[in-house]
């Protein structure tokens, strides 16, 4: 969408990310007999209050050689939070999670909106376990390329 004064930038890629992990992740996560997403947010706090969470957060926007903010490429961190009380379950589930929004990515046949033009995943992190109270928390996270293409109007 956009508001007449200029390219949307990242805004809108970080709109159709979530837009493809809220569409397509409760049916993944149900076939692999794993509890939907409770969240679906924009910044990564740190903690996972009520897990399982997802976070799809801007990281860099790469423009085009010429400078005019046409052709651009963003990368995008999709966080997931999950906490569990044994090490080696939560890791599992951890591979489930990634695994879930990399398919989700996979399957984005979805047409955007003007300016995004198609969305990859680049990188996937399973993150290190960390201790929380009497249990674990995981946070494995996916980097996702996104390539746009804007006038200089929005």
């Amino acid at each position: 969408m956009s508001d007449g004064i200029g390219p949307q930038f990242i805004r809108v890629v970080i709109d159709a990310v979530l837009s493809l992990l809220t569409d397509y992740t409760p049916a993944i996560l149900a076939e692999l007999n794993q509890t939907p997403f409770t969240r679906f947010g924009r910044a990564f706090r740190g903690q996972a209050m009520a897990a399982p969470e997802v976070w799809a957060e801007p990281v860099n926007t790469t423009l085009d050689d010429e400078g005019q903010s046409r052709h651009q490429i963003h990368q995008v961190k999709v966080t997931v939070g999950l906490v569990g009380g044994d090490p080696e379950a939560l890791t599992d589930l951890a591979l489930d999670y990634v695994r879930a929004v990399d398919l989700a990515i996979a399957q984005n046949e979805k047409t955007f909106d003007a300016p995004v033009l198609r969305i990859f995943v680049r990188e996937h992190n399973y993150g290190a376990l960390r201790v929380k109270g009497t249990g674990f928390a995981v946070f494995p996270e996916v980097f996702l390329l996104v390539e746009t293409e804007e006038d200089a109007n929005g």
